[in-house]
């Protein structure tokens, strides 16, 4: 699939080719070492090769071999030790960046913390010269992020971000408008809760506590939409089931277009986002869902930053939906966890986003797609409604229940935008080309309550006979 290069997309990837070079960046305080300058010819003259579904990198050395593991949060050295990072390796457009102080003594390196940064290794030397990255982004001191369960009417118009950060995004929320509320939180020493709209768009807002409290009056909040939805979803939960598609008959021609960003040490899919971005600078629907993952946000600073400054280009549409902080990619994935360790892991994904400026929306996907009836129930009593596919665009050639479908009107599609992936990219623009149709639409408007309430009476059905 071919895209032509219009004014709006020109901007957006001339603001996204900021790709370090340097042998060295300094992200949040933290100085990290390029790993082809650590294992230059002139240094430690080794080789490294990415392994095991891009999951490791394998470091031969002339007389050992280090394996970094788990896509970057650890690394085991020549003696099969494993030592856990706390910063994890940074991965910069196809470049590899590991934390010079906590890497230094795996690999037998001393290094110097003052100025100029010097690493030494068998006589040789390796002077450092980090480029500081994002250093003016102002990310937020975050604190006290609380769940909240209470619904309220505006009794007059109040403003509600949908991004912070270094670009804000805010809008006039109308009086009238109800608002279900999920969360409290302290932005900079500043009040304020997580809205959501009580509508089928699902809308999340950051609105200031104090507007909240003085421009509102508290509804019953189990005669709300947001409270049918949740109620479906718990029916689907029983049967271990998340939502996986939406009204057919009334979102015909249209699909909701859903990327997993799980933690990866491969560059991220920015042929995604610009065909999603050119479709809006045509001005056809152009909605995406990113359900992000904490160590995703934390390896990935440049490409977060990338995906916040394309929601300044007028008619692309991004929801932030949450995927797990730690997503295991293996064993039984967050079955695993306790629920208190669920909800957790849950807070501590929201509370890295509301740093970025990134609102939290609604959305919940389990990885894997695996999820047993307690994990569903935790997620669903901390106000967020869990959404699988019908169509895990990689496999959807099968054309297999439950999540491997043909994609049709109603159709959920999950591809990953973390490069882990890239033959689900493929056939996503060989379907978007075989169906020009088609457009990509909020995923709110798949999550609908009737059509979750027919997945669970089939499913019931199903368990029956």
């Amino acid at each position: 699939m071919r895209f032509r290069l219009v004014p709006a997309l020109i901007a957006i990837l001339l603001h996204s080719s900021l790709v370090c070079a340097a042998n060295a960046v300094r992200f949040r305080g933290i100085d990290y070492v390029h790993l082809d300058a650590l294992l230059s010819e002139k240094f430690l003259n080794g080789t490294a090769e990415l392994t095991y579904w891009g999951r490791n990198i394998v470091i031969t050395l002339p007389d050992c071999q280090v394996i970094i593991e788990n896509g970057g949060d650890r690394i085991r050295d020549r003696n099969g030790l494993v030592h856990h990072l706390t910063n994890p390796i940074l991965v910069l457009g196809r470049d590899w960046y590991l934390p010079v102080e906590e890497s230094a003594p795996i690999f037998n390196v001393e290094f110097s913390v003052h100025e100029p940064l010097v690493t030494r290794f068998g006589g040789k030397t390796l002077l450092l010269e980090p480029e500081d990255i994002l250093a003016d982004y102002p990310f937020a001191q975050v604190r006290n992020l609380r769940p909240e369960s209470k619904t309220v009417e505006l009794t007059r118009s109040v403003n509600g971000w949908s991004c912070l950060g270094e670009s804000p995004i805010a809008e006039a929320l109308e009086a009238g408008t109800t608002l279900v509320l999920r969360r409290t939180v302290s932005i900079d020493d500043e009040d304020w809760v997580i809205a959501t709209t009580n509508d089928e768009l699902l809308e999340s807002w950051l609105i200031r506590d104090a507007d909240v409290a003085n421009s509102s009056r508290e509804v019953d909040s189990q005669q709300t939409y947001v409270a049918r939805l949740l109620e479906a979803a718990r029916a689907l939960a029983s049967h271990e089931r998340a939502i996986r598609y939406g009204p057919r008959e009334r979102r015909k021609n249209q699909v909701a277009l859903t990327s997993d960003l799980c933690w990866s040490l491969r560059p991220c899919e920015n042929r995604l986002y610009e065909m999603v971005s050119e479709r809006a600078a045509d001005g056809r629907p152009s909605s995406i869902t990113n359900f992000i993952t904490g160590r995703w946000l934390q390896q990935y600073p440049l490409a977060v930053h990338d995906l916040i400054f394309r929601e300044q280009q007028k008619g692309y549409h991004q929801v932030w939906g949450l995927h797990s902080w730690d997503h295991p990619k293996s064993g039984i994935f967050m079955n695993a966890y306790a629920p208190e360790s669920l909800r957790g892991d849950t807070l501590a994904l929201e509370k890295k986003m509301l740093e970025w400026g990134i609102v939290p929306d609604i959305f919940y996907r389990f990885p894997g797609l695996i999820h047993d009836r307690v994990r569903l129930e935790t997620i669903i009593d901390l106000g967020l409604i869990p959404v699988d596919c019908d169509s895990w665009v990689s496999g959807m050639h099968l054309d297999r229940l439950p999540t491997r479908l043909k994609a049709q009107s109603g159709s959920i599609l999950l591809v990953h935008g973390n490069g882990n992936e890239a033959r689900g990219i493929d056939r996503l623009f060989k379907w978007v080309e075989d169906n020009p149709e088609f457009d990509f639409a909020p995923l709110g408007l798949f999550v609908d309550p009737d059509a979750a309430l027919e997945d669970a009476r089939a499913r019931a059905v199903m368990t029956v006979n």
